[in-house]
């Protein structure tokens, strides 16, 4: 009886642990995701913050695209691409 006692406990107890570990895997993992996005929003604020004052400051066509080109941005060419992110742009806007 006390064997069995002592296989329960430590069944219990490593369930516990497998739990404990995957939760806060769950979390870590989260957090990760939800900090990259964060880093993400604010390389690009900054980037149409920048050509926002290019435009602003007669910066012309040209001098946007080499700063594009730059930054490794390329205009999208395949028009089904393109229309599915104005899609999901327009999808996403909220005032």
């Amino acid at each position: 009886m006390i064997k069995n006692s002592i296989v329960v406990k430590i069944t219990i107890l490593f369930i516990v642990a497998i739990i404990c570990l995957g939760a806060f895997s769950y979390y870590f993992i989260r957090e990760e995701i939800n900090e990259n996005i964060l880093k993400d929003q604010l390389k690009y604020n900054q980037f149409l913050a920048t050509i926002n004052q290019l435009v602003r400051f007669g910066g012309n066509v040209d001098l946007i695209e080499k700063y594009l080109k730059e930054l490794d941005l390329h205009q999208i060419q395949d028009a089904k691409t393109l229309e599915q992110f104005q899609n999901h742009l327009t999808q996403n806007l909220v005032y």
